[in-house]
């Protein structure tokens, strides 16, 4: 097969998919709207639709793309989902044609009140659900973020500037900005983080002093 005819046989069924999905949620849509008016939802009767059906399709991508379910609980959660939220679909649309077919205009007589019930559950479940599955998610993608380095234990400062001023014949001066300057250098050089209120904490520094220092450092910039 050329790939002209493959293209061809590609956009055919991708159209095919389209327009079926398409009347389906239609269909959907229109049957999940009648039972939600029956029901007494009034004017958000048109949410039904996107609750059941929708969270069904959400589910569904979660479950068919990440495919793994002997190791993925989050495929495994999105699957039990998105057959849960079929069947409840499935369930509503037969619901809603049966009882239009038998002339039902009013769930309040005899035990029909059970479906109003049934539908009004509908909307706290899915809200349930979609959580659990967006908390999942979350916590799986805050697993996977790189952590810092772990703040080891605070480098020896290093004297070299006090020995050349020896040498120099000058007094070696240290105050507690040019130690809180090299112990910042130092530690930045080891690759652990180092902070403003650090540095204001252990050598008694001005906060504005601590954060130039720092913005320094990360500017790739010698303070002072």
């Amino acid at each position: 097969m050329s790939p002209r005819e493959e293209a061809t046989r590609s956009v055919f069924a991708v159209a095919g998919i389209a327009v079926t999905a398409l009347a389906a949620a239609s269909i959907s849509f229109a049957s999940l709207l009648g039972l939600g008016r029956l029901a007494g939802l009034g004017a958000l009767a048109w949410l039904l639709p996107f609750a059941v059906d929708g969270y069904t399709l959400t589910a569904t991508h979660i479950w068919l793309r990440r495919g793994n379910l002997r190791r993925d609980r989050i495929a495994r959660w999105a699957r039990g989902n998105a057959l849960a939220a079929y069947a409840t679909s499935v369930a509503a649309n037969v619901a809603d044609r049966g009882l239009a077919a038998a002339g039902v205009t009013s769930l309040s007589t005899g035990y029909l009140w059970i479906v109003a019930a049934a539908v009004a559950s509908v909307a706290p479940v899915m809200l349930g659900l979609s959580v659990h599955l967006l908390a999942l998610i979350s916590a799986e993608q805050r697993a996977t973020l790189p952590r810092p380095p772990a703040a080891g234990p605070a480098p020896e400062i290093p004297q070299e500037r006090a020995r050349a001023r020896q040498r120099s014949g000058s007094p070696a001066r240290v105050t507690p900005t040019s130690q809180a300057r090299d112990y910042a250098r130092t530690r930045h050089d080891a690759g652990y983080p180092v902070t403003a209120p650090e540095l204001t904490q252990r050598y008694g520094v001005e906060p504005s002093s601590a954060r130039k220092l720092v913005r320094a450092l990360s500017n790739g910039r010698p303070h002072g």
